[in-house]
């Protein structure tokens, strides 16, 4: 990795604060504020979690997310019926109506490291539940793995000792 020919100047927080009030005019603004380059101001905004779209931008959105911005009214009927029919849990449904409202208004939430796209809802291991019952199936398969493994070790091991083996 090649030497740096100079020492990046720290941000301070009169400029991160700059970063965060004029983050949706761009990149290119803010670095004319601070006087910092395109290249830092996007790095720094990456390292904060800050986005730096303008507001109603359709490109990048997250996967899964509506391109009118909006979530689309639901029948109120056909909901009734899928709480009923269990399909649908009203407490989770609540959770998730509460989070996609405080975002629209703008307020900082915390969201899941793996997807970054849904709330953290295990406080254990601090993912979305998805994201955790995906890690959470992967290291039992890992352990289940590893342990058929020292069996059929410890089986070969058995058999070699008792005279067995070749």
């Amino acid at each position: 990795m090649p030497l740096l020919s100079h020492t990046p100047r720290p941000w301070t927080s009169r400029e991160l604060a700059i970063l965060t009030e004029n983050a949706a005019k761009g990149a290119t603004v803010i670095a004319a504020l601070t006087g910092r380059t395109t290249a830092a101001v996007k790095a720094a905004a990456h390292r904060h979690r800050i986005s730096l779209r303008p507001r109603n931008e359709r490109r990048g959105k997250v996967l899964g997310e509506p391109r009118t911005g909006t979530l689309e009214p639901l029948d109120a009927i056909d909901l009734r019926a899928a709480i009923l029919d269990n399909d649908l849990d009203p407490a989770r449904l609540e959770y998730h109506t509460t989070h996609v409202a405080r975002s629209r208004r703008g307020e900082l939430l915390d969201t899941c490291p793996v997807c970054a796209a849904r709330p953290i809802e295990v406080k254990s291991t601090g993912l979305c539940k998805a994201c955790h019952l995906n890690v959470t199936t992967e290291a039992y398969r890992h352990v289940t793995s590893e342990q058929a493994a020292e069996r059929e070790f410890a089986a070969e091991r058995q058999r070699r000792h008792r005279g067995h083996g070749t």
